[in-house]
């Protein structure tokens, strides 16, 4: 009897062993299966993702319709400027080498951020005048045009600086426009910050594309 129970235990171990290392196979294949799938789904093309990030800014400036009030067009066409530029970081940050540029996008990122908020709940508490202002007009079509570019550099850090400096210039010209036609005080502090805040950032970035020809 007991010989007879010997070989029939030996087989149902070797039979659970087996059946172990097939699920640990299956196991294994399945991890390299969701390795090799994050790698193809990871961006590879981050200029270009900045740049549509870009396109997608210039496209809803284009479309904005001005409400003809300067307050309303500024907190407007700002929210919509500052998107933009967060998408932009973000979607630059994870491959960023140069401390410099990774700093400020960081602090950037925040920043902007915090101003979107502001700009968000001012809009929500505020019903356009009846001014006939052309400032939002104008300021939208500054935008836009600032923003054209023939090509685009592949380094990426490069691409940064090359696409940030326009658009945070731009961001100057349209605060320092609205100083001469808001009424909004709280915004008009908000447009004297983010002129001498951009500005300030313009002058580094264009000087670091001169140190990086």
């Amino acid at each position: 009897m007991k010989k007879t129970i010997l070989p029939i235990l030996l087989c149902l171990l070797l039979a659970a062993c087996s059946d172990n290392s097939s699920r640990t196979e299956e196991t294994s294949t399945t991890t390299d299966t969701l390795v090799a799938q994050s790698a193809q789904t990871a961006p590879t093309d981050i200029p270009g993702a900045m740049k549509s990030s870009m396109d997608k800014m210039t496209s809803e400036l284009k479309s904005y319709q001005p409400s003809g009030d300067p307050d309303h067009d500024f907190a407007s066409i700002m929210r919509i400027h500052h998107q933009g530029a967060v998408e932009m970081m973000q979607a630059y940050l994870p491959g960023a080498k140069d401390e410099m540029l990774k700093t400020m996008t960081q602090n950037g990122i925040s920043k902007q951020q915090s101003e979107i908020g502001e700009l968000g709940t001012f809009l929500n508490g505020h019903q356009p005048g009846t001014q006939k202002s052309s400032y939002g007009k104008d300021a939208a079509q500054m935008v836009t045009d600032m923003m054209v570019m023939e090509t685009t550099p592949q380094d990426l850090d490069k691409a940064f600086a090359t696409m940030m400096a326009p658009h945070h210039e731009s961001a100057v010209h349209i605060s320092q426009m609205f100083l001469n036609h808001g009424k909004d005080e709280k915004l008009k502090a908000m447009a004297k910050k983010i002129a001498s805040e951009q500005q300030k950032e313009t002058d580094e970035l264009k000087k670091w594309l001169q140190e990086h020809p």
